[in-house]
């Protein structure tokens, strides 16, 4: 059968999630019965897992495991694991997982100097996702919302929203952007901090500090 619930899940690359399975079966600690499809996009659909076993052929092997209740778990994700997950045992379980990458690009000017930083901030996915401007946010470390130099809808391959923000770097300043994906209630879904760096006087393009803004980024719709 199909299950009617979906569930999103928002994660930045670097972290682990566990995706569940609903209800594994108590008598089948090995999770013979589960097999795990992963869609990259509605026309690409493979088994990463069979019958309980990483499939060894998988690029992905070395970073994919069933945990005793045959969750899924994917340690160190990337944007390239952003897609739909299908636990198949009794029901299907459906399951998005939406990746936030955050990045920056340096001037080419000396770094021993001030300069522009060019940061993008993009959320990939599997399905549509309702993407305005709205929807990725910048503030700075006051709270105050900035405003996205450039915004684009990406259709190709995975559905993606990207928001580019150009900021000035200014040694002595304690600055901090932060990249948000806010749903259509306002919500924000999960976020990333970008940090300029300086030392003795000299700066470097900054670091990119990817947290969560809260405990479980799961949304389920019925």
């Amino acid at each position: 059968g199909i299950s009617a619930e979906s569930i999103y899940i928002y994660k930045t690359p670097g972290q682990d999630v566990i995706l569940p399975c609903g209800t594994a079966p108590r008598s089948d600690s090995t999770c013979s019965i589960v097999t795990w499809f992963y869609s990259r996009d509605s026309s690409d659909t493979i088994a990463e897992v069979y019958k309980g076993n990483v499939e060894k052929s998988s690029s992905r092997a070395a970073r994919l495991s069933l945990d005793s209740s045959c969750s899924l778990v994917i340690n160190n994700i990337t944007a390239e694991d952003a897609g739909l997950y299908t636990c198949r045992q009794k029901d299907d379980v459906n399951q998005e997982l939406r990746v936030l990458t955050t990045s920056s690009s340096p001037p080419d000017a000396d770094p021993k100097r001030d300069g522009n930083v060019t940061i993008q901030c993009s959320l990939s996915s599997y399905n549509y996702v309702r993407c305005q401007r709205s929807n990725i946010r910048w503030v700075d470390e006051t709270g105050a919302v900035l405003p996205g130099q450039r915004f684009r809808h990406n259709l190709l391959r995975q559905f993606d929203c990207t928001s580019v923000l150009t900021v000035k770097r200014q040694s002595g300043h304690n600055r901090r952007y932060s990249c948000q994906f806010v749903d259509d209630q306002g919500n924000v879904r999960i976020k990333a901090d970008y940090t300029p760096v300086f030392t003795r006087g000299k700066s470097d393009p900054g670091k990119i500090i990817h947290s969560t803004a809260v405990t479980e980024l799961c949304l389920l719709v019925g």
